[in-house]
């Protein structure tokens, strides 16, 4: 026999020895672990497994689900638990605000009232609801609550806690004759909860509160105010007179407002020039088409038409640039979309409206007609009318606006959810000149005498009107528009909505709100003024 052989041999022998070893130590322990008690102590110990054990030596209860919060834009929290709903609700149900008292007077934003433990959740559309899981996994099992609506529910992975506050205490298993020798009998054990993110968002709470105070003091069934930031493009107000019904993401009929995107189709496509005169006579005739004006221009030109709201005009451009024009210029100004960045492929808030230029085939003069002043099948949130106007105050650069600045930890580290504005881009709405041009008659229609937006010719903003009728006889009444500093430069872009009421009763109803809206701006603007 060689040495190599015998080598070989040896070596057979010994991985022998240590598989056999090994597996009667694997044996041991693993009785050991089943049977601890009575594998240790003899047959005075406890027979009962350790795997039964282990599931009735601990009566565990979760402390807190660690799930993370709903900010406002300066910290403040959004909603408190006790606000979130109940484990009695229902999935993709809206939790609905407390009342608010009847307010004696409205306090403008910045009061000492605006303390977030004043009042009910504001936006509970927006914030949305939490709730316990349809299935519950086991019985006396606790399970976290998950997200049911609104950024609760779109952020539900983030917010959600990585691990959950425990609390157990050792009670004897079943089976057992007492509680092991080595247990302490009622001893309390604690988990420490490892909390999900903080979902930081671009509401200012104070301005919301005060612009819901504001429609709730209007009395209004349907309507909304909606306040974007510029030129960042961020959504400071985002409010709803009707919570249910979510008013501000809901698509309506525009009327005029929508002559705005009419009239960018007009320059951009070259088939109209800014020096371009219409005449109205308060009526429009041509094959299928009988169209009376709300009232009589005469010869005006396209900023006139603007600022004059004329139908007639805005008919005629429709008639000449065809369907296709206005459905590729709606397209640019976003209007196809919510309006909203959304958050990877999801939309930011699931049940948001987009945008309608057309629901039916066809182009005959009526439709065009109708379509061009924003009757017919046009539809869009007010959300995207506030949008409009930022775009036209931004030179017809389109950006999606911005609900969710970022996420911060329990350690008050910030992440923003986008790096730069860029990254909110869309595309060119239309060319800077088009937007002046259509700026020029938005201001004239505020501050020119015979501008349909003439009461508010005292606040510092350019705005459109628009008047949507509807079938039952009631309209839809819009303001979009945006407000300058002293230097003229845009702040921030609007919009105002009464929907569904009789006509003198909603431009009542508008005309209040926006100068209420508009009076905290404008006195601060003059604050800042220099004094001379």
């Amino acid at each position: 026999m060689g040495k190599s052989e015998l080598r070989v041999r040896r070596l057979i022998c010994l991985y022998a020895i240590w598989i056999i070893l090994s597996a009667v130590l694997l044996g041991r322990l693993f009785l050991v672990m089943v049977f601890p008690h009575g594998f240790l102590a003899g047959a005075g110990g406890m027979s009962v497994p350790r795997w039964k054990l282990d599931a009735e030596h601990f009566d565990v209860e979760m402390t807190s689900d660690a799930r993370g919060h709903i900010e406002f834009a300066d910290g403040r929290l959004w909603q408190a638990k006790g606000m979130a709903g109940s484990a009695k609700q229902s999935a993709g149900q809206s939790i609905d605000a407390k009342p608010y008292a009847t307010p004696q007077a409205i306090e403008a934003p910045d009061s000492a009232h605006s303390d977030s433990a004043r009042g009910s959740v504001v936006a509970p559309e927006i914030v949305g609801a939490i709730g316990l899981p349809d299935v519950w996994p086991k019985a006396g099992k606790a399970v976290p609550e998950q997200g049911r609506s609104g950024l609760e529910y779109t952020f539900d992975a983030l917010l959600s806690g990585r691990r959950p506050g425990l609390i157990g205490q050792i009670v004897p298993p079943t089976g057992a004759s007492e509680v092991p020798s080595e247990m302490e009998p009622n001893a309390t054990f604690t988990l420490t909860p490892i909390p999900g993110k903080n979902v930081v968002t671009t509401i200012d709470e104070d301005k919301q509160r005060y612009a819901e105070q504001l429609l709730r003091a209007a009395g209004v069934a349907h309507a909304s105010m909606v306040s974007i930031s510029l030129p960042d493009g961020d959504i400071s107000v985002l409010a709803s007179a009707n919570h249910q019904f979510s008013d501000a993401l809901r698509a309506i009929a525009p009327g005029s407002v929508f002559k705005l995107v009419t009239g960018a189709a007009a320059l951009e496509s070259h088939t109209y020039r800014s020096d371009t005169h219409f005449v109205c006579r308060g009526f429009l005739r041509v094959p299928r088409v009988r169209l009376h004006c709300w009232r009589t221009h005469g010869r005006l030109s396209l900023r006139e038409a603007i600022a004059q709201s004329c139908d007639v005009a805005f008919a005629e451009m429709g008639i000449r640039l065809g369907r296709t024009a206005l459905a590729v210029q709606a397209q640019r100004f976003g209007l196809n979309t919510t309006g909203l960045v959304p958050y990877g492929r999801e939309e930011m808030i699931p049940g948001a409206d987009k945008g309608v230029v057309y629901r039916h085939s066809g182009d005959d003069e009526g439709l065009l007609a109708n379509t061009a002043i924003g009757q017919e099948d046009v539809r869009i949130t007010p959300l995207q009318g506030a949008l409009l106007a930022a775009t036209l105050a931004e030179d017809g650069r389109y950006h999606r606006a911005r609900l969710v600045r970022g996420f911060s930890d329990a350690q008050g580290r910030f992440t923003p959810f986008y790096l730069r504005r860029a990254d909110t881009a869309g595309l060119d709405a239309c060319s800077p000149y088009t937007a002046s041009v259509l700026r020029e008659g938005m201001w004239a229609a505020v501050h020119d005498p015979s501008g349909t937006a003439y009461p508010l010719h005292t606040y510092p903003i350019a705005a459109k009107t628009g008047t949507a009728e509807l079938p039952n006889g009631h309209v839809n009444a819009w303001l979009i528009g945006y407000q300058v500093d002293a230097s003229g430069t845009p702040t921030s872009a609007f919009a105002i909505c009464v929907a569904d009421e009789p006509s003198a009763q909603a431009h009542a109803h508008l005309f209040a709100l926006a100068k209420k809206w508009l009076a905290p701006a404008a006195a601060a603007r003059e604050d800042r003024a220099p004094q001379v």
